[in-house]
């Protein structure tokens, strides 16, 4: 079960790296650097306090993450990557019993 898993969320990641051809491959590095970090400060700004340093004041607003906020995005992204295999896999087995 765990090599479907594996297989799928390889195939998804190929997929979406198929569909971002960009032409400046440094602007397509720097938006896929980037929206790693999105669900921080869209967390902060709704008002999720320790996310980041001095809570966000500083600077351009860009300011490190605290350890909380390194927590915060870890569990986020494995939750969201978790769905979506999840919800890929239900999508296209036949035999639903086995997940």
């Amino acid at each position: 079960m765990t090599k479907k898993y594996l297989f799928t969320s390889i195939i998804i990641y190929f997929i979406w790296l198929i569909g971002y051809v960009p032409a400046a491959p440094e602007f397509f590095l720097t938006v896929t650097f980037m929206m790693i970090y999105i669900p921080i400060w869209s967390f902060n700004a709704v008002g999720v306090p320790w996310l980041l340093e001095s809570n966000g004041n500083c600077g351009w607003g860009i300011c490190s993450l605290t350890l909380f906020g390194w927590l915060f995005l870890f569990v986020f992204w494995q939750g969201t990557i978790y769905i979506a295999i999840k919800a890929f896999t239900c999508a296209f087995i036949k035999n639903k019993q086995q997940i």
